[in-house]
């Protein structure tokens, strides 16, 4: 049945050489020399097994259902593979990565599942009336297949604690190896079967409009789309990799035990005078990494002599540790990491915390993990508990619903991170980025596998955490109607706050335009949320100066700042003199 079906009924099995089979169902040998009859009964089956093997025919046939059989294990195993990675990455539960990702291991099982089971369907429906073209395109997608998860295999094998990544490789190279070598040998055994039929622009429009000529087109379009994601995981495979030489730690790492059990590594970077009165921790922003602030704290250190020290939040950078957060299971907060990160490096205080974006949240659980020992908290540009992560807009409007935030970083996180879609294009700080020479480390940080996976927990977490993702219960604070917070002066520290000039002014005059479309059409609803949004930064950016610490400034940063100008050439040198200004070494 195999062989009527895969062959179309092809032509009768070949005589063997030396063997003849009577009606009688004696055998003699071609010579006439001897009767079956004559050959002992064991020997019998030898023979006949020898004709069996001889013929190519039958050969190629049995090969082949064997080979659909392991495409069929295969795609089961990739199935497998792909289920527990995505239910390990997504399902909530605790986990503790380092250096690695389940994302990656989840993208070798579903290439292997995709591969496998359209190369079944391929030949369990099309085979019969195949075309030679159809052969030598599968055998050219077999090839590619398997040098594709050989790139992956020696990739994921040279990445630091990508095992299981580098082992569901083997899919990809078996699956590949094995459909190149089943279509080269159909091609080889029956270039003049009749099963052999003509290509579809032989025939015209009689099989260009037929069903199973669509069916090939659609297949062949799938299979080109699916094709540029897995060389994309590839690429990503083998430039993460690279990257891991390319760009080593400029620190130190640091072995810390966030909780019983669970002791997390993390990156850590120190420099100046131990002597400093008091010492500059940077905190990233959200998504970012340690270098978002290095021009900062090397203007800080070699020019005033200032203490200073950058880190990579759990996930990001080079901090190895990457853990997904169960719902209530007790990890601690970025503040008592960030105090314990500290002791570990012998860092002793008082400290100074500066924080870009969501790092100005971090400083403020830093200080008050650590009441006492922060002296002072600069928040460039950031806006703890009047907007939160995934929101699109700031006070009551922070939640109209569930955050598409969460599901949009989701599907980065399982298509564009690991397929490196986006490697190059985000994350990219700009021509003006200083300092210069970290641009293309920055950028490559970014890039990396866990950083979306890292970005998906902690907007889940932040979400999942209700009323305790909210810094101003802690602090005595309370909320008016706009969604603007009124703090309790808890914190001992002085705090500057320094907002991007675009956030909190949104003017239209000759000279300046923040948006021209909302400068022409003031009426549009878009626009009106703008300048709403616009008003609560401004007013929520007074009461942090008023209402935090013990003391406070507001400087609004130069005209035209835009979100990232802690790190662009033209304006981080304003960012030092404040920082001089308000904490004077």
């Amino acid at each position: 049945p195999v062989r009527t079906f895969l062959a179309g009924g092809g032509a009768e099995m070949e005589k063997n050489e030396g063997l003849e089979k009577l009606e009688g169902g004696e055998n003699v040998e071609a010579g006439g020399k001897a009767a079956a009859s004559e050959v002992p009964l064991q020997m019998s089956w030898v023979w006949k097994r020898r004709a069996v093997l001889q013929d190519k025919p039958l050969q190629l046939q049995r090969v082949i259902a064997r080979g659909i059989c392991l495409h069929l294990l295969l795609a089961l195993v990739g199935l497998a593979v792909f289920a527990a990675m995505h239910s390990t990455a997504f399902n909530g539960r605790s986990l503790h990565f380092v250096y690695s990702s389940p994302l990656s291991a989840m993208w070798m099982g579903l290439g292997g599942l995709w591969f496998s089971t359209v190369f079944c369907l391929w030949w369990v429906v099309l085979c019969p009336s195949f075309t030679r073209a159809g052969h030598y395109y599968w055998a050219g997608c077999g090839a590619l297949m398997a040098v594709l998860g050989l790139i992956c295999l020696i990739s994921h094998a040279a990445s630091r604690n990508e095992g299981g990544a580098a082992g569901a490789a083997l899919i990809w190279i078996l699956g590949g190896a094995s459909a190149c070598a089943m279509s080269m040998l159909w091609i080889r055994e029956d270039k003049t079967s009749r099963t052999m039929r003509e290509p579809a622009w032989g025939c015209g429009l009689r099989c260009l409009c037929s069903g199973r000529e669509w069916l090939v087109g659609w297949m062949v379009f799938l299979q080109v789309w699916m094709f540029a994601f897995l060389i994309g995981v590839t690429i990503q495979a083998a430039s993460s990799a690279a990257d891991y030489a390319a760009y080593p730690p400029i620190g130190t790492v640091y072995e810390i035990e966030a909780m019983s059990g669970v002791t997390v590594q993390m990156h850590m970077f120190c420099q100046g005078p131990r002597s400093a009165s008091a010492t500059m921790v940077m905190e990233h922003g959200g998504g970012a990494n340690c270098l978002a602030l290095k021009g900062i704290a090397d203007e800080l250190s070699n020019t005033h002599g200032m203490r200073t020290c950058i880190y990579d939040r759990i996930g990001y950078g080079w901090t190895p540790s990457l853990y997904v957060k169960g719902k209530d299971d007790g990890f601690p907060d970025s503040g008592t990491l960030l105090q314990k990160l500290l002791t570990a490096a012998g860092e002793a205080g008082p400290f100074v915390c500066v924080g870009h974006s969501a790092g100005a949240a971090a400083c403020m659980r830093f200080a008050e993990a650590a009441k006492g020992e922060v002296t002072g908290i600069a928040m460039m540009d950031g806006y703890p508990d009047l907007i939160v992560g995934g929101a699109w807009r700031p006070g009551v409007k922070k939640y109209p619903g569930d955050s598409p935030a969460i599901s949009g970083t989701q599907m980065f996180a399982v298509i564009a991170g690991p397929t490196g879609f986006t490697r190059g294009l985000v994350g990219d700080p700009g021509e003006t980025y200083v300092p210069k020479t970290f641009r293309a480390a920055m950028t490559a940080l970014y890039a990396q596998t866990r950083f979306w996976l890292a970005q998906y927990s902690d907007l889940v977490v932040e979400k999942e955490s209700g009323d305790a993702a909210y810094l101003y219960p802690l602090m005595g604070g309370v909320v008016d109607e706009r969604g603007v917070v009124s703090y309790g002066r808890t914190l001992g520290a002085h705090v500057l706050v320094m907002p991007a000039s675009t956030t909190v002014h949104k003017e239209c005059s000759a000279t300046y335009q923040f948006n021209e479309y909302c400068c022409s059409r003031p009426e549009e609803t878009w626009c009106k949320d703008s300048a709403l949004d616009s008003s609560l930064y401004l007013a929520q950016a007074e009461l942090y100066a008023t209402t935090v610490g013990t003391s406070g400034a507001l400087e609004v940063a130069p005209l035209g700042t835009a979100h990232g100008y802690p790190y662009q050439q033209e304006h981080y040198g304003w960012v030092v003199e404040q920082l001089v200004k308000h904490f004077p070494p």
